[in-house]
């Protein structure tokens, strides 16, 4: 993933943000970020263990400087981004951030372990482990009414060509939404 023409390469000394273009580098920190999600100005990311000790959760990186414009401290284990949220799965719950400032807008608890979020058509596809994936309304966290029921789903939705695709592992599903 890339921001602002750039992409973040890491070793065990730190990351470096380098141009997609030339791969000039162009920042480095000691922390080594694991990026999660980018938007036009900014990376999503989650610190390795070892590279920032306890200091655990979801950060949004500058892709121009690689300073911290905020951080959540609850761990993520996978996010997606419109650009004007941030959604950040975790055990059974999903939350959506604001992009710019980190502000908690509304946190959505799942029956199952969520799998990556999808924001796509207007709205937030979330799987959910043993059972059909959350059709939400990404503005406020609510189930969306009249929403396509999206049965068996592992991992995350895929969206292509209009068509929202899912698998079980072993059958690929698609809908029209």
């Amino acid at each position: 993933m890339s921001s602002a023409g750039r992409v973040l390469l890491h070793d065990a000394k730190g990351t470096t943000a380098v141009t997609t273009a030339a791969g000039t580098a162009l920042w480095r920190t000691r922390t080594r970020w694991t990026p999660l999600a980018a938007t036009g100005d900014r990376f999503f990311a989650v610190p390795d263990p070892v590279s920032q000790g306890d200091q655990q959760g979801l950060a949004a990186i500058r892709a121009a400087s690689g300073g911290v414009a905020w951080r959540q401290p609850a761990s993520v284990t996978s996010v997606a981004t419109d650009g004007r949220r941030v959604y950040a799965a975790a055990g059974r719950t999903v939350t959506a951030f604001h992009a710019g400032k980190g502000a908690k807008l509304w946190t959505r608890g799942l029956p199952g372990t969520a799998g990556r979020p999808v924001r796509a058509g207007g709205l937030l596809y979330v799987t959910v482990e043993g059972g059909p994936a959350a059709v939400l309304s990404p503005v406020t966290g609510g189930d969306v009414p009249g929403a396509a029921r999206l049965d068996g789903a592992d991992g995350h939705v895929v969206v292509s060509g209009g068509r929202l695709y899912t698998t079980d592992g072993s059958t690929l599903r698609a809908y029209t939404p």
